[in-house]
Parts: structure tokens; C-alpha cells; sequence
């Protein structure tokens, strides 16, 4: 978790004239830090912030919000919550999924014994 004071001084850099961190420089400012949104988390970030405060335009967040949020992202981050794989990676990753398919075996009966338990398995992911 980052320190308000370092979040301060984080948001102050990346903010716009008009004091909020605009819609483009929420990533740059987050990947500053070691956190690395997608675009579409960032997206939804703002989203939910903007629907929250009942404000438009949707394109930016204050300082409370940005530090809610950077908040989140970090615990999800140290809850070892898979990263997003950089783009560069994606070609081998792909690769080395597949051929750990190919690998393993069909199962010979049903994975999940009961519905309760394949919907527990799916919420776990």
C-alpha cells in the first residue's frame, strides 16, 4: 500500500490543470508505481467513480477516488492476483498453454461431483 503523502504527490504530478487526474494519465501515473491496470480497468475505474459521484463528465478522477482506487489494486496485487501479461509475452504464453493441453489427459468421469461445486470453483477464479 502507498502512503497517502506518496499518493499525493503522485496525483499532483499527473494531474491536470483543473486539478484531477484525467482519463490518459491515470495509467501512466498507476504503472509509476508498479501497478498496471488494463485499459478497461482503467476504463471501469473511472466509470464506477463517475456513476458513484453522479458527475460527467466520465473522463477523470479526484484525489479520494484515486486513492481508493490505487488502494484496491494494490491489495488485489498483493493478494497474488495474477498480473496482466505484458503484451510482448502473449505469443509464448499462448504457445506454452497449449502444449500443456496437449499433454494432459481427458478425464474419465465428470470433473465436479455437483452444480454447488463447479459454481464454487468458478467464483474461486
Amino acid at each position: 500500500m502507498v502512503p497517502e503523502r506518496e499518493l499525493w504527490q503522485l496525483f499532483q504530478r499527473y494531474a491536470s490543470s483543473t486539478g484531477v487526474l484525467i482519463q490518459p494519465q491515470i495509467r501512466r501515473a498507476l504503472n509509476s508505481i508498479e501497478l498496471y491496470p488494463t485499459k478497461s480497468q482503467v476504463f471501469e475505474m473511472v466509470h464506477c467513480s463517475c456513476e458513484c459521484s453522479g458527475r460527467t463528465p466520465v473522463d477523470h478522477l479526484t484525489f479520494g477516488e484515486f486513492c481508493i482506487l490505487t488502494t484496491e489494486l494494490s491489495e488485489a496485487y498483493r493478494k497474488n492476483a495474477p498480473a496482466p501479461i505484458p503484451k510482448s509475452q502473449l505469443k509464448d504464453k499462448a504457445a506454452l498453454v497449449l502444449e500443456e493441453r496437449r499433454k494432459k489427459r481427458k478425464p474419465s468421469g465428470p470433473m465436479f461431483s455437483s452444480h454447488r461445486e463447479m459454481r464454487s470453483a468458478i467464483e474461486k477464479h
